[in-house]
């Protein structure tokens, strides 16, 4: 990042991510103070009550029955786990390209709003990047506005648009009028019929698309914070990487043991013997772990993997973004 009469030349993502890290208020904390117990819905909650400081200060987070000091890990954990519940929670579509999920209900509550805010404070004070978004909403962050010659059928999240888009496709024209009144509330004042089933189709889209501009609208204003949604509006290309999946760079196995320098014994001794076979013992599991197809169970306990693995022992489940954090990301341990 250089500067040029002033003004910051942004040439990549660490320079974006550079920039928005050094807006963050130092001087300033924005505490949340929550259990463990649903952490998103109760997070989401105490982070529109604060009325004191912005998020625009430092994060500061406390679990309650906890006596840690936040020095940076329980504010990366809690956004990590607030970045994966969100994108559960407030987006919906194929996995890693969502789209804001129609609700009204949330809209008027300004969890939208609130939904921004916690994710620029993500990418600016170490979490997670919010790498799930669909790039025809992405496009609307930078643009504020619809493109409608771009948009298709992957464009519909919604499970009941795609399932009305997919009988529309296979109707008769017999079984096209039992569609009649779900076709009408898309905004299609056409004649239905078999013959102009691409035009019907084409309705659909444009209502599953349009009328999430509301929802939109509040990301965008969260993403206000350090200034981010000016940096993404200037630089969409270099910004994309952040809110659009690209490049596979999830942690693995791999990932977890180089960063892991533990502190062994002198070598020889019984305890030293013992500590190898803990490191092989670890390694041998995130790998284990990694090679299984888990399907979980959100009403049991969580497999483990090599991200959650992670963040048991660091606070965070991702590798690292934060130009600062890259080189310092080993983690050393006692066995």
């Amino acid at each position: 990042m250089s500067l040029d009469n002033g003004e910051e030349q942004i040439k990549s993502v660490d320079d974006v991510l550079d920039t928005i890290c050094q807006r963050v208020d130092v001087e300033k904390r924005f505490n949340i103070q929550i259990s463990r117990t649903n952490i998103v819905e109760r997070g989401l909650l105490q982070w529109q009550r604060q009325k004191k400081n912005s998020p625009t200060a430092t994060l500061k987070v406390t679990f309650f029955g906890e006596a840690r000091v936040d020095t940076g890990a329980l504010r990366k954990e809690f956004l990590t786990e607030m970045v994966a519940g969100i994108e559960g929670r407030f987006f919906e579509g194929p996995q890693h390209q969502r789209s804001p999920r129609y609700s009204l209900t949330d809209f008027d509550s300004g969890l939208y709003r609130t939904v921004g805010e916690i994710l620029a404070v993500s990418l600016a004070q170490g979490g997670p990047a919010p790498a799930f978004f669909s790039p025809w909403s992405y496009s609307y962050l930078c643009s504020g506005q619809i493109n409608p010659t771009v948009l298709n059928s992957d464009a519909v999240a919604d499970v009941q648009l795609r399932v009305l888009i997919e009988q529309v496709e296979l109707s008769t024209e017999h079984s096209i009028e039992g569609l009649s009144d779900e076709i009408c509330n898309c905004g299609y004042t056409g004649v239905i019929s078999v013959r102009n089933k691409e035009s019907i189709v084409r309705a659909i889209i444009l209502h599953a698309v349009l009328r999430l501009q509301p929802m939109l609208e509040q990301l965008r204003e969260g993403l206000q914070l350090y200034d981010l949604l000016l940096l993404i509006r200037k630089y969409p290309d270099i910004c994309q990487p952040l809110f659009v999946p690209g490049e596979d760079v999830k942690v693995n196995a791999e990932f977890v043991m180089a960063s892991i320098i533990p502190q062994l014994s002198d070598k020889g001794t019984t305890r030293h013997q013992v500590e190898l076979e803990m490191i092989n013992f670890i390694q041998d599991l995130l790998y284990e772990a990694e090679a299984e197809d888990h399907e979980e169970d959100e009403d049991g306990p969580r497999p483990i993997t090599p991200a959650r693995f992670l963040q048991w022992i660091t606070g965070q489940g991702h590798i690292p973004l934060l130009p600062s954090e890259k080189n310092t990301s080993t983690l050393r341990t006692r066995t």
